[in-house]
């Protein structure tokens, strides 16, 4: 079995990073399983993504 690896972005700036980890992971192992939630930059970086976030929008903190 592989190595898989979900991420999830729900907003711009995770998304903006998520993307880059995925760019990053994937360039130094190509067959890591990356998946996750977040919009077409992360799908572009290696992803699948399991829902596009384009049109979420919160931000903060849950305690």
């Amino acid at each position: 079995m592989g190595k898989k690896i979900l991420i999830i972005a729900g907003e711009h700036s995770g998304d903006f990073y998520g993307a880059a980890l995925t760019k990053n992971l994937k360039s130094l192992d190509p067959t890591l399983e990356i998946t996750g939630i977040g919009s077409e930059r992360m799908r572009k970086a290696g992803a699948v993504l399991l829902h596009d976030s384009s049109d979420w929008r919160f931000t903060g903190s849950f305690y």
